[in-house]
């Protein structure tokens, strides 16, 4: 077993989040959470500016952290992402709904895969190179598992 190294100081200086991870299954997780005391101050700061949704409170971060309209949706979702959940919601109601379509791809795509397993295994051929026959010899299968 190697050698296991651990950072004792670490100095960030940017962040950048995202709020759709490209890969599918994938989960982006950034947590940065200010002291107590500037947190109490920030939360009252927010009461008293009056931000109800979270176009509101994009808004508000625009303007107390001077940040660009990207910059403060990225820092909004951080700091509200209970809000950032109901305004997604609300612009797409269907969103918890399942995308019958991805399910559809996803099937194909194990179908395709099964496919390429046993052309791996009858043949004696890697995998890349089995990927490569099924995908030539059953253009339609990769088409619906790939698009």
């Amino acid at each position: 077993m190697g050698r296991t190294r651990i950072i004792h100081e670490l100095t960030l200086d940017k962040i950048a989040a995202v709020d759709f991870p490209c890969q599918e299954g994938a989960v982006a997780t950034i947590t940065k959470r200010a002291r107590t005391g500037d947190w109490q101050n920030r939360e009252e700061e927010r009461n008293e500016m009056g931000c109800e949704d979270f176009t509101a409170k994009v808004a508000f971060v625009r303007k107390r952290d001077g940040l660009s309209r990207t910059e403060a949706l990225s820092a909004a979702a951080l700091e509200f992402p209970d809000e950032l959940v109901a305004y997604r919601k609300a612009a797409s109601p269907d969103l918890d709904a399942p995308d019958q379509d991805a399910l559809a791809r996803q099937q194909a795509r194990q179908v395709y895969h099964d496919r390429v397993r046993a052309v791996a295994a009858s043949r004696g051929i890697p995998r890349h190179i089995a990927m490569a026959k099924v995908s030539s010899e059953q253009p339609d299968l990769h088409a619906q598992a790939f698009g």
